[in-house]
């Protein structure tokens, strides 16, 4: 009888480290009731019902997970519940290292699993490559690829990658006294010292807007076309690509907000302040 020997190539080496060092130790997480809990308190339990119900489904679809509403990370999987449940296990063990997040950020994570199924690993990897080209999430936004783990807390924790911190500058910069103090007509017409169509923006803050612009409700979108309109002291109509193009150029640069909110409202308390002398006169 013939004798058969299992040939180890890299990709079996790769598998069963894969196996041995991360599935296996994340589906025991997930089965113990610290797992359990883990899951529930942190996603919810209509998330825990579905991960633990479909686990083994092999859906072959790419997933998403998001921090705040902002994509943080896409990935593909024959399992991507599975595989979920894998980056589970890492936020509860060292959520800093593998996502740029302390343990008490994870609570804003939520995942999505696609609906279209590939039954090919060449498409699934197309469609992961499409969705991470256009959302550019934190993790892989540079060259598309997932950054050092070193580098992903300062990622994560740039003000653009807060829906909250976007919120409250468009708010501030556009509603606010501030609005004042800015040249709005060099971010539409052009600025004579610079020249706009030279300018490289910055790409993750470019969809960071566009994101937060087409997030908006339909009402809230129209009051800020509105308000940009004004703005520019014209009763022309700012589009949604107008806008998103605007505001990119208003905060590209801008690491932090702070200094710029602070000449803001310095300018606008001078605004005040000389008004408030007109009125006395």
């Amino acid at each position: 009888m013939k004798s058969f020997t299992t040939i180890k190539t890299r990709n079996y080496e790769c598998e069963q480290w894969f196996l041995d060092n991360i599935r296996k130790p994340a589906q025991a997480f997930l089965a113990s009731e610290e797992g359990h809990a883990f899951v529930r308190t942190h996603f919810g339990d209509e998330f825990a019902d579905t991960i633990y119900e479909r686990m083994d489904e092999p859906l072959c679809r790419i997933y998403l997970i998001r921090y705040k509403g902002i994509p943080l990370y896409r990935g593909e999987s024959v399992k991507p519940y599975a595989r979920l449940g894998d980056h589970i296990f890492h936020m509860h063990e060292d959520s800093r290292s593998y996502f740029g997040l302390e343990e008490h950020e994870v609570q804003f994570v939520t995942f999505e699993v696609g609906s279209l199924s590939y039954s090919y690993l060449s498409e699934r990897r197309a469609a992961e490559m499409a969705a991470i080209q256009s959302d550019l999430p934190i993790l892989q936004g540079r060259n598309h690829l997932c950054i050092l783990r070193k580098d992903r807390y300062y990622e994560v924790h740039k003000w653009y990658n807060d829906r909250d911190e976007i919120a409250k500058a468009i708010d501030k910069s556009v509603f606010g006294p501030g609005r004042y103090c800015i040249e709005w007509r060099d971010f539409v017409h052009g600025n004579p010292c610079l020249n706009w169509s030279e300018q490289e923006l910055d790409e993750t803050l470019t969809v960071r807007i566009g994101q937060f612009v087409d997030a908006l409700s339909r009402e809230d979108r129209r009051k800020l076309l509105h308000q940009l309109a004004q703005n520019l002291g014209s009763s022309g109509y700012v589009t949604t690509r107008m806008a998103k193009l605007i505001l990119t150029r208003l905060f590209d640069g801008n690491e932090t907000l702070d200094d710029f909110f602070k000449m803001m409202q310095f300018s606008s308390d001078i605004i005040s302040e000389n008004l408030k002398v007109r009125v006395t006169e």
